[in-house]
């Protein structure tokens, strides 16, 4: 998961679940009848209009407990540009190889507990 505006970081890393596509008002209803899901009336607001959207399940989600900079990404990927939107990366993506195999070293596993691999 990378962070724009100030951040400029991987924060964390996630599985996708379920994916829902349909018009934002099917996809706030399923949302709204799957009980808490963490999306609330201010992001229907966001996508409200658009002709389509999209709401992929986030499972088994991991925060890293230190976060990858992006001028750090750059010196491992020279030329290194974050995705606009999403990218899949499997485990023989160079990003996997060299950064995502790294910032596993240490992350968080649940709410008060560090692990390490």
């Amino acid at each position: 998961v990378y962070v724009s505006g100030n951040v400029k970081a991987v924060l964390g890393e996630f599985k996708a679940g379920r994916v829902f596509y349909g018009s934002p008002e099917e996809i706030w209803s399923i949302l709204r009848n799957m009980g808490d899901t963490g999306v609330g009336l201010d992001d229907f607001k966001y996508i409200q209009g658009s002709k389509q959207a999209l709401a992929i399940e986030i499972v088994e989600p991991k925060l890293y407990y230190k976060p990858l900079k992006l001028d750090e990404l750059r010196r491992i990927i020279p030329g290194f540009e974050p995705p606009l939107s999403m990218v899949r990366i499997d485990e023989y993506d160079p990003v996997y190889e060299l950064v995502i195999r790294k910032a596993r070293e240490y992350i968080y596993k649940g709410k008060n507990s560090l692990k390490s691999p």
